[in-house]
């Protein structure tokens, strides 16, 4: 069983609707089925999806394409109900909660936007239910006139720490020129490196009802490589595709190669935002608990707090003797740390109104030196 393995999957506008803008409901029961199945063998799935807009003019019908952006929003808010709905059908019978998560690229660059949603994905994906992640196109003007999927997904991959990210298109995957326009093309299938030339032969756009196309997928290849995550771009109405890749293993489409490694990746990023002015300072059990059993860091083990800090903010963390051991993003402030310190989860409850997480730092967020 893969219990660890977090794989972010992107289906793109094209495929999930049909040109009537009615969703291809055939398609998404069978992407759904692969899912299942792939969620049987203990894979963590975050379904990335596009279609809300399409969807929408299938309920809000007008004589002609329009590039008005409010009118585009009122068609994302109509159609994100039809989609969810639809995803929802689908997976209740296979005992599978979805959850919809609609996202802005504010989520990304404030520290507790971006705590509070990887956190929020990391428990769903606990809970076992599927996330389904879309962009927040009533209220994000510039992501729905710029913004695609293709680069929230690798956002998203990059947040959660994703071992794949799979980007299904309609076509093929990466070629030497345009499929469509040139009948010599060939598939590339593996791309170590990302570089000017790979950026050149993937010039295109998307089509008339999507937003992305070649380039942007590149780009987001380029974003996931660079947090130490593998992407493939695979068309997504070859049978089966998911569980080839996931699966079988088998290469479909085009694999870009990361550009870094993950933990290497992550390690830096931590470092990077370091709080010097924040310490705690832990006990001789939660020494061995982070350093043995590379376990989260509770509120018990906390002996003493040093600085003033936010929630999201990167800490230093020293052990009974006062040696640095690691560093950490904190779930909690200062303040707050200093009012559950030293005590049990059950002792948490009795002291603040609300509580974020039972750990103080997550695994996941520690580097330990």
């Amino acid at each position: 069983m893969n219990t660890n393995k977090k794989i972010v999957v992107k289906i793109g506008t094209n495929l999930l609707t049909k040109a009537n803008f009615q969703l291809n409901k055939k398609f998404i029961g069978e992407i759904a089925a692969e899912i299942i199945e792939i969620k049987k063998q203990g894979y963590k799935i975050i379904l990335v999806s596009s279609g809300a807009v399409a969807a929408g003019r299938s309920e809000l019908p007008f004589k002609k394409e329009s590039k008005n952006i409010p009118l585009k929003q009122c068609l994302a808010a109509v159609g994100q109900g039809i989609l969810i709905n639809t995803y929802r059908d689908i997976f209740k019978k296979a005992k599978i909660p979805v959850a919809q998560l609609l996202l802005t690229n504010m989520d990304f660059f404030h520290k507790k936007n971006f705590l509070n949603t990887g956190n929020t994905l990391e428990y769903l994906l606990k809970l076992n239910a599927l996330p389904i992640v879309n962009e927040n196109d009533v209220t994000s003007f510039d992501e729905l006139k710029f913004g695609d999927n293709d680069t929230l997904s690798a956002k998203v991959a990059s947040m959660i720490g994703a071992d794949l990210l799979i980007l299904l298109t309609d076509v093929q995957g990466l070629y030497s020129a345009n499929p469509r326009t040139n009948p010599n093309a060939e598939l590339i299938p593996e791309v170590k490196k990302i570089d000017d030339h790979i950026k050149k032969i993937a010039e295109d756009k998307g089509t008339k009802h999507s937003r992305g196309g070649m380039k942007s997928k590149i780009l987001a290849a380029e974003y996931a490589g660079s947090s130490g995550v593998n992407t493939v771009i695979a068309f997504g109405k070859q049978k089966d595709v998911l569980k080839k890749i996931i699966l079988e293993k088998k290469s479909i489409g085009t694999f870009f190669h990361a550009a870094k490694d993950k933990l290497e990746s992550r390690k830096k990023w931590i470092i990077a935002q370091i709080n010097k002015n924040a310490e705690i300072h832990v006990d001789e059990g939660a020494l061995r608990a982070l350093k043995i059993e590379c376990k989260s860091l509770l509120p018990v083990g906390i002996t003493e707090i040093k600085g003033e800090f936010e929630r999201g903010d990167v800490i230093s963390i020293f052990s009974p003797e006062k040696d640095l051991i690691g560093y950490g993003l904190t779930n909690y402030s200062s303040q707050k740390l200093n009012i559950i310190k030293k005590l049990k989860t059950e002792e948490i409850h009795q002291k603040l109104e609300h509580i974020n997480e039972e750990e103080a730092v997550h695994r996941d967020n520690l580097i330990m030196l």
